[in-house]
């Protein structure tokens, strides 16, 4: 690196490469920060801005040499923001451990260690082993905290009862309005609805307001009950049995219970689902099949879950969206539900078990909720 006498230098040999960015105006200006940062340093960063949806598939696949990617806690724990670096990891964009990566590296250790964490009881160790496994993902340079935001968004002064989650969820379904109509802006189309297939904040936005799982959110940010109206926990933490509300509907007024569960949690860790967030099924015990050792009763009015090890943020998990039931009946309707498991839910009259129920959907334009009779 050679300095040029006047606060830049010029490396050598000559550094360029490309910057990928998603085409929102404030994500471009942090481009551009970044761009005139390094510019002093001689290094030429071009940048690359891409529609939402290609931009995601784009980092998905790795198709970059730097890019931008931002990520909002999915539950109340720190494992969230190292698991997702998982070598199998539907999220692991770097392609940590990754086969078809040029130059990924070795990251069976850290495959390793996430899973001891995983498994380990005892708090002050597993801290230290999260310190570890975090020391190795930024010894790797591959990711560089740049900045942190916070969830902002705009709402007028005569709508009250909406609420945000830390995880950036809006909350609809109790809001108080001078009509019976909220108009919102949430973002672009999301990729999938299929509340198992979703691995954006949008997604989850809608996910949270047409679908219900064991538990949910309140305005305050703690977990509460949802679909589920008890449960209880063994004295070793490792077996969580919930009772089910009475008479629980989907939208199209069949039958809602804990076999539901079974089945939309088994089809979430499936090979041929290639959900993002199979994962985190991992704290689940699984059978001799691979299946998940969760159960119904004969009534389907309770649904027992045995744990490999006890995990606190378990009720958490359960009011993230990947754990909300999906309806096997229209899941299976779709001519290429096999092949392509988002089919279902991609056109409005989607069968849900929400606060509302998708009407109309014209695509990348406009969608409409409206009341669930049944929720």
């Amino acid at each position: 690196m050679t300095d040029n006498g006047d606060g830049t230098y010029t490396p050598s040999p000559a550094i360029s490469f490309e910057y990928l960015t998603n085409d929102a105006s404030s994500n471009i200006a942090v481009a551009e920060a970044i761009q005139a940062d390094l510019a002093v340093c001689g290094i030429d960063m071009k940048i690359a801005s891409q529609e939402w949806q290609v931009f995601l598939n784009e980092r998905k696949a790795g198709n970059f040499t730097m890019t931008r990617g931002g990520w909002i806690a999915d539950f109340d724990d720190p494992i969230n923001m190292l698991e997702m670096f998982v070598t199998e990891s539907g999220n692991n964009d770097p392609q940590f451990g990754k086969a078809t990566a040029k130059s990924a590296p070795d990251w069976t250790e850290y495959d390793n260690k996430i899973a001891a964490i995983k498994s380990e009881t005892d708090n002050a160790v597993r801290a230290d082993l999260m310190h570890e496994a975090e020391d190795m993902l930024m010894d790797t340079w591959a990711v560089v905290p740049t900045y942190f935001y916070n969830d902002i968004y705009m709402q007028k002064s005569n709508i009250s009862n909406v609420y945000s989650n830390l995880y950036g969820f809006k909350y609809f379904l109790f809001a108080e309005a001078p009509s019976t109509t909220l108009r919102l802006n949430l973002a672009s189309e999301p990729d999938h609805l299929d509340p198992a297939l979703n691995s954006s904040v949008d997604g989850a936005c809608l996910a949270v307001n047409s679908f219900s799982g064991l538990c949910t959110y309140d305005n305050a940010g703690n977990v509460q009950l949802d679909v589920a109206s008890d449960y209880t926990v063994s004295e070793d933490g490792m077996t969580y049995t919930f009772t089910l509300l009475p008479d629980l509907k989907w939208s199209d007024g069949s039958e809602l219970n804990a076999n539901d569960f079974v089945y939309s949690w088994n089809r979430a860790v499936a090979e041929e689902t290639a959900a993002d967030y199979f994962y985190m099924f991992d704290v689940i015990a699984r059978n001799d099949d691979g299946t998940l050792n969760v159960t119904a009763s004969e009534d389907g009015q309770s649904l027992t879950i045995v744990l490999g090890s006890p995990c606190a943020y378990f009720l958490d998990l359960c009011a993230f969206p990947a754990y909300y039931p999906v309806p096997q009946a229209s899941v299976e309707a779709a001519a290429d539900w096999q092949t392509n498991p988002g089919a279902w839910c991609q056109e409005a009259g989607f069968v849900s078990n929400g606060a509302y129920v998708c009407t109309d959907w014209t695509h990348d334009q406009s969608m409409t909720y409206t009341k669930n009779p049944y929720y």
